[in-house]
């Protein structure tokens, strides 16, 4: 193993260098362009549609955790297809200026198989908009490097550099509550290496890439998966470490949040997140009698609860609430008021048109005057006796979607139910075991 330093943007990073160099034979091949790698690993993984542009600062990124404003982390992910996911990394991003001078790392990873590419920008020189092109558009030879280099290429002889130059990015300790509220976390995908390989069109490292993937348990510098690669340098970081620090499942702790599961996607009849296919497909976080559940919509912070002080006939997004007196326990519903999440990140004012004083409370949607065009988040308020007798507010998310389901065994979400040309959204869930 050779360890090699070198300097970027003022600081100095140090790059794992695995397993021996290619020849000089080897060398004087020439290596794929990117549109011969960028063709073969879309082949690979099954990719049957251009693969969409990415923003460093779009609805698609998080900010990770303590990043400072001026120069942030974000963590980005595209769903690509049903089983192909898209996780990249934008450094250094100036938020003020949507700008950034770091670096742009893309993993497009196929859950079922395992096969993983791996593309990195061509660190140019000065700031980049936080706008990222497509692979597949044209401009693309321009912005990212000639495709996957991760195994070595005449280019870069680097083992595994999306994790070893300067730090694990995708699985850093900062990147992790991103990761969750992505879904993640636990969505089948391989978090152990077992099925992981490499796609690299380049036929000079065909051989060294094998011979690496047979070798090299951490902490050497190379490992049989991005999840258990770490570097020397004081920053990396491998997945054992994350998880024996409490930051990956599975976890004793049942308010963890990184219990949460995705195990579907709404691309067929819809989203399926229940208690039944826990028990086979995740056991370490299944319980029985679960004593209630949390889900949310991936990469949203609000966080819906099954255990609300009272049963609403309808709370969504799309119609608004409902809440009907003969439904409760106690035969009234409280008064509802609620109110809609804008484009533009502002809440609007609090509706509050009906009162429960006959039936119920019907808070629709359509009663809302001047409401924006197309929110995107609802939330109720209401104020209740808590356990000491004191009135306080109660403020509660809605779902996006109209849910089949939705108690403490899992969530359902039908595409049929949703509406003419409107499907559900992906969804995260938790069981809160005793």
């Amino acid at each position: 193993m050779i360890i090699i330093a070198r300097r970027r943007h003022g600081m100095l990073r140090l790059s794992v260098v695995c397993g021996l160099l290619l020849s000089n034979a080897a060398l004087a091949q020439t290596p794929p362009t990117l549109e011969e790698q960028v063709s073969h690993c879309m082949r690979e993984l099954d990719i049957q549609a251009p693969i969409p542009a990415l923003s460093c600062m779009g609805p698609d990124t998080l900010k990770t955790l303590d990043s400072p404003p001026d120069s942030s982390e974000f963590l980005g992910y595209k769903r690509i297809t049903d089983e192909v996911d898209a996780v990249y990394h934008c450094d250094h991003v100036n938020e003020a200026a949507r700008t950034f001078i770091g670096k742009v790392e893309l993993t497009l990873h196929n859950r079922t198989s395992g096969k993983t590419c791996f593309f990195e920008d061509a660190e140019k020189i000065g700031n980049e908009s936080v706008d990222v092109p497509s692979l597949t558009a044209p401009n693309a030879r321009d912005y990212w490097q000639r495709g996957s280099t991760q195994f070595g290429s005449r280019d870069n002889p680097a083992c595994a550099d999306c994790h070893t130059t300067g730090g694990p990015y995708l699985i850093s300790s900062r990147s992790v509550t991103a990761m969750e509220r992505f879904g993640l976390i636990n969505n089948g995908h391989d978090t152990l290496g077992n099925r992981f390989r490499s796609v690299n069109a380049d036929s000079t490292v065909v051989q060294r890439e094998n011979d690496l993937m047979k070798t090299a348990e951490p902490p050497l510098g190379c490992g049989t998966a991005c999840h258990n690669l770490r570097t020397s340098t004081p920053v990396g970081i491998a997945a054992s470490e994350l998880v024996s620090a409490g930051l990956m499942p599975p976890t004793a702790d049942r308010y963890s949040p990184f219990r949460s599961i995705n195990r579907d996607t709404p691309n067929g009849t819809g989203d399926w997140e229940q208690l039944e296919f826990v028990r086979t497909q995740f056991p370490d976080l299944h319980c029985a009698q679960p004593l209630r559940m949390q889900a949310r919509t991936v990469g949203s912070p609000r966080i819906l609860e099954t255990d609300g002080p009272h049963r609403l006939k309808t709370f969504n997004l799309r119609d608004g609430l409902e809440c009907v007196n003969s439904e409760q326990p106690n035969g009234a519903c409280p008064d509802y008021q609620v109110r809609y999440l804008c484009p533009d990140g502002n809440w609007s004012s609090w509706y509050n048109r009906d009162s429960p004083a006959n039936s119920g409370d019907y808070e629709r949607r359509s009663d809302a005057p001047n409401l924006c065009a197309n929110p995107q988040a609802i939330q109720a308020l209401s104020y209740i006796h808590n356990e000491t007798g004191s009135t306080v507010p109660s403020l509660i998310n809605g779902p996006n979607d109209r849910l089949f389901q939705f108690n403490k065994y899992g969530l359902v979400c039908r595409n049929a139910d949703q509406g003419a040309g409107q499907a559900c959204s992906n969804y995260v869930v938790k069981f809160i075991c005793p």
